[in-house]
């Protein structure tokens, strides 16, 4: 009794130190945890600010600051530079909501750049570094404890009331400890009870009588391995159950043989498989493997299945899997009938084959015609280049009798030139590789110009042009090149098959939802077509019939290459045509082409290589020093030859380091580039001279087969003309770039030092002339000083101070005409506060993150203002 009485008495004491012991660990995990909490709330904040930091948004660092302060237990969070100076403070207090709080005092964050965590009169404070490739600032969390340490208090209370209630229990239970001796006895009489029953009954196995505790030990055992071999028995005869029903509703093969490849089962739908295979039951061995009796020994001695075991019955073929039933010298077969599905497998790697086939057939294509492309380009090089100089010397020295036959080689090189073109736009779009190049541009301006240069056409046909607009269609949105192409083929596929009549044009523009449309009609009256030929007409290579071809000529491509540009373009085109009384092609296209994510269409910023407004009127040479860079030689002296006589002084180099090492040497007013050369090709060259700050700011144009024309502006090409060459227009660009006035310079205003760098790099490598300041007063004075053409101002730079900044400009009668891009990362930000007349300062919002746009806007602007450049 006293032993009993002092196990209890330990038992007690046991589980109150086991509670306390409990209360502490409860403390430690607590705190642990909630400063996990902590650092993970500074790093999530530090990864979210890390942007905005860089590029000193501070609006968007206070809103992150807030959000972050709603926190429980969060006191306060501030942000700072690596310098230590404030760029965000936030306060909690109470129930109220954060508040930002402002001219507060600098900060002094850690010295090493490591998350730092401290504990003081129960306000935790954590540093966190904001790095993004460097270290960029500083976050700062101070998070109050009072939560933890109220909550330890109530846990204190609870487990005191628990470790009372141990010890009465205890009492209690040594009281009790005198009955146990009947208590054990009576339990095992009912533990007799439920053994008989078998079901599963255990009993307490202790007291101090060596002889019951001995019994029910060996009456537990007995009963645990009846309740596991009752287990078992009903494990199996489920397993019985179920793998009967399904051999019942299987819809393939299952059999079940014996080592003497005995059939004992065949299921219902086996039977039918069998009947349906022409086989008997005394034949069924024959779908099964001819190695049935290897493969039953290996499956039975092994006890694991054989899978995916075909076999070919006649015409059929079936695929059987072995599995062996655990215990028994039995294994289950279970076939089914493939036939479909191999011949469809093989059907389909048949297809991938021939796809594989033709995409490698197409690919061998696309690189011929490419090869070819170079190969027929240079020789049409030498024949127009050179019929062209001749034609002009002829003319200047009155042989008038040969220049019909000078205008026919010009006439048949332009003719295979077209040829070559359309064959090489046409494999372009198939396999994928065409690319859009948007701008903004007039569309009355460029129907004006097809319609001008189609004239000579109609004329010579005897047909007579008319347009006829039902309004102005104004600015739009798109390629100008493939669009001017649209409507250049149609009309003068109008001219081709119409003679001495009437090619009339009709515009007109309507909107659809949010977005507007414009739709040109091309009517002629020529000898228009059947339903049969306008089902060809979309085809490659095919015309309205062989008789067609024969008296009118033509590839058959330039109306699908319509039709394929329509669709890049976002449009359609339709026809309606009547034999003998003219044809009419409809276009509908959309005002502003939006990127669809079509597979194999790019949409690029297109290259402004078209002849500016003032080239027309560009000066001669005067002497200006201009480096042809090319391998072949007829190029060289061709337009050594030419450019002479236009007035320049021209060098030359046949090849890519040459050209290098003589730029450098003579610094031209502008190089000319091939592409294609042996050893340092033309993209390496002008990459080098882009990097040279001797020669980046020198013209070049790039002369070329190839279509690279996107890459070649990207690399910092100002100009891309495709061989063979236009000498005269050639002649006309070099006069426009070697004539041309110095440009004002751009005027940055921004206190940011990476956010000018990259404005000042990209307008650089434009080639644009550019100034800074970093302050109001600096950005005023420099403004006075040069009259920059375009001033560009960061609204997200609280030192600059925009709005005053802005009304300085506007109240300076030298300086309120010069327009203004205005950058900031908030779409909704509002000017408020400026004089209604302002709107003359031509303010511009950008968002500050889009370079490619605001170079773009620095470009339209330029193109409709007078550059000023004026010193002080």
């Amino acid at each position: 009794m006293q032993l009993v009485s002092l196990y209890m008495l330990l038992l007690a004491l046991s589980m109150t130190a086991f509670a306390v012991h409990g209360i502490m660990e409860q403390a430690r995990h607590r705190a642990k945890q909630m400063n996990l909490q902590v650092q993970v709330l500074a790093r999530n904040l530090a990864a979210t600010t890390a942007d905005y930091l860089l590029v000193r948004d501070y609006t968007s660092i206070e809103l992150s600051l807030i959000r972050s302060a709603r926190f429980p237990g969060v006191l306060g969070i501030q942000i700072c530079d690596t310098t230590g100076r404030l760029l965000g403070d936030v306060v909690h207090t109470g129930d109220k909501e954060p508040e930002p709080r402002y001219a507060q005092p600098a900060l002094s964050p850690p010295a090493s750049i490591q998350v730092s965590v401290s504990i003081d009169n129960n306000v935790m404070t954590v540093w966190q570094p904001v790095i993004l490739g460097e270290l960029l600032g500083w976050v700062k969390i101070r998070y109050s404890m009072k939560a933890i340490s109220d909550e330890l208090a109530n846990v204190w209370g609870n487990n005191s009331v628990v470790g009372l209630i141990i010890l009465i229990v205890s009492g209690i239970l040594i009281t009790l400890a005198l009955r146990r001796p009947i208590a054990s006895i009576r339990s095992y009489t009912e533990f007799a009870k439920r053994l008989i029953e078998c079901n599963g009954a255990q009993i307490p196995v202790e007291g101090k009588c060596l002889e019951l505790r001995t019994m029910g030990w060996a009456l537990n055992t007995v009963s645990s391995r009846l309740s596991e071999q009752s287990r078992v028995i009903k494990t199996g005869l489920d397993d019985l159950t179920r793998m009967a029903a399904f051999a019942e509703h299987a819809p393939g093969l299952i059999l079940a043989l014996d080592r003497n490849s005995e059939i004992h089962y065949i299921n219902p739908a086996g039977y039918h498989i069998l009947s349906k295979l022409g086989v008997d039951e005394g034949q069924v061995l024959e779908v099964l493997p001819s190695n049935l009796q290897s493969l039953m020994a290996h499956i039975i001695s092994k006890q694991k299945p054989v899978t995916d075991l075909q076999v070919r019955y006649r015409d059929r073929v079936l695929l059987w899997t072995l599995a062996p039933v655990r215990g028994q010298n039995i294994i289950h077969a279970y076939g089914e009938d493939v036939t479909e599905a191999k011949q469809a497998e093989e059907e389909a790697r048949a297809a991938l084959v021939e796809k594989l086939s033709a995409e490698s057939a197409n690919q061998a294509k696309s690189q011929f015609l490419a090869n070819m492309s170079h190969e027929l380009r240079t020789p049409l090089n030498a024949i127009l280049g050179y019929s062209q100089i001749l034609e002009e010397e002829a003319e200047d020295e009155g042989y008038s009798q040969i220049l019909p036959d000078l205008g026919k080689i010009q006439t048949a090189g332009n003719h295979l030139l077209t040829l070559i073109n359309e064959i090489l736009d046409l494999s372009k779009i198939e396999a994928g590789h065409m690319e859009l190049y948007l701008e903004e541009f007039d569309l009355d301006t460029l129907l004006n110009e097809v319609v001008s240069t189609a004239q000579p056409l109609a004329i010579e046909k005897g047909n007579q042009i008319e347009v006829n607009r039902s309004g102005k269609l104004g600015q739009v949105r798109s390629d100008a090149t493939k669009l001017r192409q649209i409507l250049f083929n149609l009309i003068s596929n109008a001219t081709k098959f119409t003679k001495n009549g009437r090619i009339s044009i009709y515009t007109s523009s309507d909107k659809v939802g949010e977005r507007d449309w414009f739709t040109f009609e091309i009517e002629d009256t020529g000898i228009g077509m059947t339903d049969e030929q306008m089902q060809r007409l979309f085809q490659p290579f095919s015309q309205a019939d062989s008789s067609t071809t024969r008296k009118y000529g033509g590839t058959g491509l330039g109306l699908v290459i319509t039709q394929r540009y329509c669709e890049m373009l976002g449009g359609e085109i339709s026809v309606v045509s009547k034999p003998g009384r003219g044809t009419t092609f409809s276009v509908r296209l959309p005002a502003v082409v939006k990127d669809t994510g079509k597979s194999g269409i790019s949409i690029k910023r297109a290259a402004h290589n078209t002849l500016p407004n003032d080239a027309t009127t560009a000066q001669p040479g005067s002497g200006k020093t201009v480096l042809v860079i090319d391998d072949d030689p007829d190029i060289l002296n061709m337009l050594k030859f030419y450019l002479k006589n236009e007035g320049f002084h021209v060098e030359t180099a046949r090849d890519g380091l040459t050209g290098l090492q003589m730029a450098r040497k003579i610094h031209p007013d502008i190089i000319t580039l091939d592409v294609m050369m042996p050893g340092v090709d033309g993209w390496t060259v002008l990459k080098q001279l882009r990097e040279d700050p001797e020669l980046k700011h020198v013209p070049v144009t790039m002369l070329t087969t190839l279509d690279e024309e996107g890459l070649g502006i990207a690399l910092g090409a100002d100009d891309y003309l495709f061989k063979p060459i236009d000498l005269e227009m050639l002649t006309q660009k070099i006069k426009y770039w070697v004539n041309r006035q110095p440009q004002a310079p751009i005027l940055i205003v921004s206190d940011d030092p990476s956010q000018r760098k990259t404005m000042r790099d990209a307008l650089q490598h434009q080639g644009y002339v550019v100034s800074e300041a970093q302050a109001s007063d600096t950005a005023l004075q420099t403004a006075r000083q040069t009259i920059p053409s375009i001033i560009v101002l960061d609204l997200m730079c609280p030192s600059v101070q925009p709005i005053e900044l802005i009304i300085a400009l506007h109240d300076d009668d030298k300086l309120n005409s010069i327009p203004l891009i205005a950058l900031t990362s908030n779409d909704d930000y509002e000017l408020e506060g400026l004089p209604v007349s302002s709107s003359e300062q031509k303010i511009r919002l950008l968002n500050r993150q889009q370079i490619e746009q605001l170079l773009q806007h620095i470009q339209n602007l330029l193109q409709h203002e007078h550059a000023r450049h004026q010193a002080a």
